[in-house]
């Protein structure tokens, strides 16, 4: 059996061996909470953002388009009421005006949008992540960037402290053959921008502690996968 480790089941790993092991041991692999209006919200925003970015002509990228992509991209799940959904879509449309009015993701050229990366690393064990944006940014460098739709903001990115950034090193790296030198997570419901710049010296000893977490689930996975 195939391990298939994205940022999701990384952070369940370290939160909660058994039932990161439990999800594989049952023949199934690591999946999503119960579908809500908070992942049905945050998924009709990265749907539109998507289609928004792989328009070319900056001229096409009007106002009117952005809202029409956001009502062919809703996703009527979870919410209560019509009301409580009508507030969500209402709240939708304010979220994309105010980055359409002072979008932080500007670019030279774009690279990546909503795209599914693997990497094999071994014969039994693929790593995975699904990268919102790649560019090349208004000072040349190539930067990566996650949308997020909660309303908190980390202030703090620490690659060493979060699987997805790390994740992202490693698989744009595979993907582009270069690494990134800007990693963001963009909180578009307040239209904040957190960036992390990578260090020449950082990506050794993000490497290698990636490598080192990946390593130690190998190991948990095989042993209790050989006793179930």
């Amino acid at each position: 059996m195939k391990l298939y480790l994205g940022h999701c089941s990384i952070t369940q790993y370290s939160r909660d061996k058994q039932e990161f092991i439990k999800n594989y041991t049952g023949n199934k692999s690591y999946s999503k909470s119960k579908y809500n209006k908070y992942l049905a919200f945050g998924d009709s925003l990265h749907v539109t953002l998507a289609k928004f970015n792989v328009i070319k002509n900056d001229r096409d990228k009007t106002l009117e388009i952005l809202n029409q992509f956001f009502k062919e991209s809703w996703i009527s799940l979870g919410y209560e009421t019509k009301e409580e959904e009508t507030r969500y879509f209402i709240k939708g449309l304010d979220i994309l005006k105010l980055y359409y009015e002072d979008p932080k993701d500007k670019s030279r050229k774009i690279l990546l949008v909503e795209e599914m990366i693997t990497k094999e690393i071994s014969s039994t064990t693929v790593l995975f992540g699904k990268v919102d944006k790649a560019f090349i940014n208004d000072f040349g460098q190539l930067e990566v960037l996650d949308y997020k739709s909660s309303a908190y903001v980390n202030y703090v990115l620490n690659p060493m402290d979060d699987s997805q950034l790390s994740l992202y090193l490693i698989l744009v790296k595979h993907r582009l053959g270069y690494y990134p030198k800007i990693i963001s997570y963009y909180y578009i419901s307040k239209n904040i921008k957190v960036s992390y710049i990578v260090k020449q010296e950082d990506i050794g000893r993000l490497e290698q502690h990636f490598a080192d977490t990946v390593k130690e689930i190998q190991r948990d996975f095989l042993l209790l996968h050989q006793t179930s």
